[in-house]
């Protein structure tokens, strides 16, 4: 039987959020009827049925003020303001029954059979999401007005500035260490990109002169890892907030299986030249998803150059949807791991497949918890299988984030 996936997206930053989260709880009894104020003024604004201060914890919503709701809290797997924190703008679900994330959500399928949701994401000082102000109603409903929405928006504003502690706000010492974080990022932009912009050229400038033959395959293959690499700099910078540790994702429509035989094609030379293979044997993914290219091909490059320093002779990747309608992305080899113990540490940063003293491959152990994340992130999740002839590692992506409608702008392979 296919376990049941977690409804929502995970933030990269989810241990500092909730840390975030648990030093400021002391304000939720004490201010208690200023939250219920402020849901009632949210729902008055918007001519809603509920309007809900809510908190989201570890794996459940807990509504620090409400009006027009019975339920003081809900399993985080029912919530929409678990969607609402993974960005700093405001959501709104116009009708739930045509959105693919909710449309089978269990408050839109049960009472109170949730139509229309509009929330905005509470900010702290420190730049965590903890929760969100947010408007319920059980009918479809048109878009808010642009100052409607704006005045939602600071009224979350204004929730923040209670669960911020005083002595926090006048502590200068977190602007101080941001600037000194983003600063730190800035600088390792520059030192990656120079050294990535010399490999490219020299490698674009090599592609031309060579003949066709193994030496040009992996030449071009070169220049593709820096365009990529360049790709993941970029967004790196664009999207982390150095402050929070968080990171979101700037999703497109991406054909998935095409992006796997790109990767597959670029590692493929260096896997031959280990005395290794690697292909994609099986794909039944007829449809598009939506995903962040340059973090999804980074999560699901570390997969494979796994494999190919830990794993066994042949890796086989296979991308197929599961009877509920999720992606799964298997990537298969023949190598084993026997310890139990050795799979939870690799779901763990600086760990790798063999002992760290005694090992014979390099790598950080790095590879696989990011992996990890960047899967939560898109609502996914990861597991590691050991079996007696080979290990996987399963990905899955919610069903929600495939797509019958073609993008744009296809991904190129070239």
């Amino acid at each position: 039987m296919i376990a049941p996936m977690r409804t929502y997206p995970i933030p990269f930053n989810e241990a500092d959020r909730l840390a975030a989260l648990r030093a400021c709880m002391a304000r939720k009894e004490k201010e208690g009827a200023v939250f219920d104020a402020m849901a009632e003024a949210a729902r008055s604004l918007l001519r809603g049925g509920a309007g809900l201060v809510s908190l989201v914890e570890e794996d459940e919503q807990v509504f620090t003020g409400m009006v027009g709701l019975d339920q003081r809290a809900t399993p985080r797997n029912w919530s929409f303001c678990a969607h609402t924190i993974t960005t700093d703008a405001p959501m709104v679900v116009l009708d739930t029954h045509e959105d693919p994330r909710f449309a089978d959500q269990y408050l839109v399928r049960n009472a109170p059979h949730i139509r229309f949701y509009a929330g905005a994401p509470i900010i702290l000082a420190s730049g965590h999401r903890i929760g969100s102000l947010c408007v319920l109603d059980w009918e479809p409903r048109e878009m808010p007005a642009p100052h409607e929405i704006e005045t939602l928006v600071n009224l979350a504003r204004s929730a923040a500035a209670l669960f911020d502690s005083p002595a926090a706000a006048e502590t200068p010492q977190h602007e101080a260490d941001s600037d000194l974080q983003a600063e730190f990022m800035a600088l390792i932009a520059h030192e990656l990109r120079t050294p990535v912009a010399v490999m490219y050229g020299n490698a674009r400038l090599l592609e031309t002169r060579l003949p066709d033959g193994l030496e040009h395959r992996m030449t071009r293959a070169i220049r593709r890892s820096c365009e990529n690499l360049t790709g993941l700099i970029n967004s790196v910078i664009n999207y982390a907030d150095a402050s929070t540790g968080e990171l979101a994702i700037n999703t497109r429509k991406m054909d998935l299986p095409l992006l796997l035989e790109d990767i597959i094609e670029a590692e493929l030379p260096v896997f031959h030249a280990n005395d290794k293979d690697v292909c994609l044997i099986q794909s039944d993914l007829e449809a598009w998803v939506d995903l962040d290219p340059d973090h999804i091909r980074i999560a699901l490059t570390n997969v494979i150059e796994n494999a190919r320093l830990h794993g066994g002779s042949c890796l086989t990747v296979t991308v197929n949807r599961d009877e509920l309608g999720h992606v799964e992305l298997r990537f298969s080899d023949n190598g084993q791991l026997k310890d139990k113990a050795a799979i939870e540490k690799l779901y763990q940063p600086f760990r790798v497949g063999e002992n760290v003293d005694t090992r014979s491959v390099g790598g950080l152990g790095l590879g696989l918890p990011l992996t990890r994340k960047i899967i939560e992130l898109h609502g996914g999740d990861m597991g590691v299988e050991a079996g007696e002839f080979g290990t996987s590692v399963v990905l899955r992506l919610p069903g929600w984030r495939v797509t019958e409608e073609e993008p744009a702008l296809k991904l190129s392979s070239g």
